[in-house]
Formats: structure tokens, C-alpha cells, sequence
């Protein structure tokens, strides 16, 4: 039988001897129990001290938690720039049912669009009580964004400079040319970047990251983007392309899996950043809260 996961089992379960309570805690130096009146929340009936155990688990068992009871924790600790505990706080169980967490995700557009939804969605399932809040960053801004603590985990691209983070290596993937099968460039196997911007292109929305990417990229050689229509989907794109109505640069897993019903052809880019080792990336594996590593395992056995 597989080991049982100590973070699985977080908040109350009823018992025989009462309802446990256990949360997780890495920073915390103490806990304990508040139970309130079930008809006045403002008349505590109880305080119990909550004992720390393995893998940064507080946990007390009580015959007052039972079902339908009212209940907080306080908990105590260092106080500074990154943690303000306060003892004599009333805090909500994150782990109640319906607030066991909320992970905050960051992630390029390649993942977002290619990965993270297959991937997700069993996290999710497996998982009912957590959350996950995703949004689309660019790479170097992700970096900056989890190193501050804003967000929990990020996925980014291999190539930016990913400093102090911890990190786990997530999927492969490489963005290529996207032409019709009846363009003079459908039978060439490599193009650089700048010879692209010769011609009309379809494009991802502005404000998405990749799109952003690709017009600093263009920027940085001297030479607009020239986009005839910005879409919503890598999908999107390639359906145009098959129009004529320009160029598009998509990830090849997009192309291998809409080639198969579309008349579009993939030329690789030769530019170094076209090659896109996706990366997973957290502030400090240890110290993240139990749903949001469990998270981080998901990913990794994913690949």
C-alpha cells in the first residue's frame, strides 16, 4: 500500500473520542482551539492548546467540535516584513470544507494553453476543496512576482534567470511557424524570426503574454509585428493561417494536434528562444501550505 500523505487529511474530522482538528503551519510557534456558543459566537466555551507534530502539523481533539460547531484558531509566531501572527486574532480553519485553500497560479501562455488545462482539471477533481486561482504572466515577470510572494507557484519558460527559486523541470515544447500548405515557405524546414516579420501576421490577443513576447522580440530587431487579426486561441490562429489570412506562431504541440484536420504546415524557428523547456517555480518548496505543494506534486508527477 502506498504511504499515507500526512498534509491529506487537514482540518476536522470526527472521531470517536471528539472532532480532530489539524492545520498546517511552518512559521507558527503556537496554536489553539477557540469554540464558540452555537447560538452567541461572541461567548467563547472553550480554548484547548493544539500540540505540533510532524511535517509542521498542529492538531488538538476535542468532544466540543462537534458537527455544526463554531470554532477559530489562534496562532502565534514571528512578526516582520514576510509573517504578522497574531495571538489574539480569531482565524477561520483554512481548511474547512469549501475554504481548504486557494493556490494562486502563474503561468506563461504555453503552458497555460497546451498543459495546465488536462493537468488541472484532475488536480481539481482529486482535490474538491482547493481552488486555484490562474492567471497569465510573462516569464521574467512571473520570477519576480513569486520571488515577492505574491503568487504560489509559477511556470515559466527555461530561459529567463530564475535567481533564489526552487525549481522543477515541467514540460518540453518549442514554437514554430505556422503557413498554410500553399505558401512559398511550406517547404522550408527552418526560418529566423526576423525573416517572419516580412509578412502579415495573426496573432494572440495584446494583453496576452506571448504576444507581448513576440512584439518585444520584433521590437528589439527594429521591425514591427504585422498583425491582420488578434485571436483568443492558439486553435484560432492556426484556423486563419489555413485561410490565407497570415502567418501565425503557435507551440508545436499545437500544430501535431491541429494538422491532423487543418491544410497548415510548421517551419522551425531557429532562434534560440523558440525552444521552451517550461519550468516549475516556487519561493521555497518547504514553507508552502500544504494544498499548494500538493499541487506542486501533482505537476511534477504529470510530466
Amino acid at each position: 500500500m502506498p504511504p499515507t500523505d500526512p498534509l491529506r487529511n487537514l482540518g476536522v474530522r470526527v472521531t470517536s473520542r471528539g472532532g480532530e482538528l489539524r492545520v498546517w503551519s511552518h512559521h507558527a510557534t503556537t496554536m489553539e482551539l477557540v469554540v464558540f456558543d452555537s447560538r452567541d459566537s461572541s461567548w467563547v466555551t472553550a480554548v484547548r492548546p493544539m500540540a505540533k507534530g510532524d511535517h509542521d502539523v498542529w492538531s488538538v481533539t476535542s468532544s466540543k467540535l462537534a458537527p455544526g460547531a463554531r470554532y477559530a484558531i489562534r496562532v502565534g509566531g514571528p512578526k516582520g516584513k514576510t509573517h504578522d501572527f497574531d495571538p489574539t486574532r480569531n482565524l477561520i480553519d483554512p481548511y474547512a470544507r469549501g475554504l481548504a485553500g486557494q493556490v494562486r497560479v502563474l503561468s506563461n501562455t504555453n503552458a497555460l494553453t497546451e498543459f495546465l488545462p488536462e493537468v488541472l482539471s484532475s488536480f481539481l477533481t482529486s482535490y474538491p476543496d482547493i481552488s486555484v486561482d490562474l492567471e497569465e504572466r510573462l516569464s521574467d515577470e512571473i520570477v519576480g512576482l513569486i520571488a515577492e510572494g505574491s503568487a504560489d507557484i509559477g511556470i515559466v519558460a527555461g530561459t529567463v534567470d530564475q535567481g533564489g527559486l526552487n525549481t522543477f523541470p515541467f514540460r518540453s515544447d518549442r514554437f514554430v511557424l505556422v503557413v498554410p500548405h500553399n505558401h512559398p515557405l511550406a517547404g522550408r524546414t527552418r526560418i529566423g524570426f526576423a525573416e517572419v516579420l516580412d509578412y502579415d501576421m495573426v496573432g494572440l490577443d495584446r494583453a496576452s503574454a506571448i504576444q507581448r513576447f513576440l512584439a518585444d522580440k520584433a521590437s528589439r530587431i527594429g521591425r514591427p509585428l504585422r498583425l491582420r487579426i488578434q485571436l483568443r486561441s492558439f486553435d484560432a490562429i492556426c484556423r486563419l493561417v489555413e485561410c490565407n489570412v497570415g502567418l501565425g506562431i503557435v507551440p508545436e504541440t499545437t500544430v501535431q494536434r491541429t494538422a491532423r484536420n487543418m491544410a497548415i504546415t510548421a517551419v522551425r524557428l531557429t532562434d534560440p528562444w523558440a525552444l521552451r523547456e517550461l519550468t516549475i517555480v516556487v519561493r521555497d518548496i518547504k514553507a508552502l501550505p500544504p494544498y499548494a505543494r500538493q499541487l506542486v506534486d501533482h505537476l511534477r508527477a504529470s510530466v
